[in-house]
C-alpha cells in the first residue's frame, strides 16, 4: 500500500500523516453525520464504516480526542466542538482555578476495506498549561504539553511534533499492519529475515528495525500456527 485515501478537509492533518506513514496521501472532504460520543475510537468507527459505504474503496478516517482531569474527561471526542465553541482560551479559562493541569490526548484511526474496519489508538499524556503557548499546529496544540516536554505541541517545529504525537503512536500501529497484511504468504526462514534486515539497514536503520519487528512477529505466529 503506497497510496491511502483519508477523508479529511484539514491539510495540516493531510501533511502530518503523510509525513509520518511515508505514504502518498489522497485527501477527500466528505460530509459525514457524526455521533455524539466522548469515544474518539466509537466516533472514528462509524465515520469510517459512513465513509466506506460512499466511496467504495480502501479508506481511512482519525478522529481525535482531549481529556482533562479537572473536567472529569470533557470534552473528549467532542474536543472540536469545544474549539469551535470556545476557542483555546475559553477551555483554559474553564480550568482558570483548577490545581489538576493534567490531560490526554487521543487519536484514533480507523481504517476500513472490504475485509471490515481495524482501528489503531495513540494516547499522549501530558498538561494543561496556565496561557496560550506557540503559534504552530492547529486544534489544542497551544493548550497541551506533552508528558516529559517543556513546550506545547504549538511550540514545536513539526518535525519535534511528529516524533512524539498520538497520531503517530495510531499510525505506526496501522502501518505496521499494512506491512503485516501485504506480507508474502510463503514461509520465510530466520536466514531470509536476517538478510532483509541487513539490506534494510543499509540505507535506514529506523526503517530496519520496523521491519524486523514485524516480520519477526509474522514468522513467529507462522511458527506457532
Amino acid at each position: 500500500m503506497q497510496k491511502i485515501l483519508v477523508i479529511t478537509g484539514n491539510q495540516g492533518k493531510v501533511n502530518e500523516i503523510s509525513a509520518i506513514t511515508g505514504l502518498t496521501v489522497e485527501a477527500k472532504k466528505l460530509e459525514l453525520s457524526e455521533i455524539q460520543s466522548l469515544s474518539v475510537e466509537e466516533v472514528a468507527k462509524k465515520k469510517v464504516m459512513a465513509a466506506y459505504e460512499i466511496v467504495r474503496q480502501p479508506v481511512l478516517v482519525d478522529d481525535t480526542g482531549m481529556n482533562i482531569e479537572a473536567l472529569n474527561g470533557l470534552p473528549g471526542a467532542l474536543v472540536v466542538w469545544f474549539l469551535d465553541l470556545l476557542g483555546p482560551q475559553g477551555v483554559l479559562d474553564l480550568i482558570a482555578n483548577k490545581k489538576n493541569r493534567k490531560a490526554s490526548v487521543s487519536t484514533c484511526i480507523a481504517y476500513a476495506d472490504a475485509n471490515g474496519v481495524q482501528t489503531f489508538i495513540g494516547t499522549v499524556n501530558g498538561t494543561i498549561p496556565t496561557e496560550l503557548r506557540g503559534d504552530e499546529g492547529f486544534g489544542y496544540d497551544p493548550i497541551f504539553i506533552p508528558e516529559g516536554q517543556n513546550k506545547t505541541y504549538a511550540e514545536m517545529s513539526v518535525d519535534e511534533k511528529n516524533e512524539i504525537s498520538m497520531r503517530k503512536i495510531a499510525l505506526m500501529k496501522f502501518k505496521d499492519y499494512t506491512i503485516s497484511k501485504n506480507a508474502p504468504e510463503s514461509e520465510m526462514s530466520l536466514d531470509d529475515l536476517g538478510k532483509l534486515f541487513e539490506e534494510t539497514k543499509q540505507s535506514d536503520k529506523r526503517k530496519a528495525a520496523e521491519v524486523a519487528y514485524v516480520l519477526a512477529k509474522i514468522y513467529l505466529d507462522k511458527k506457532e500456527a
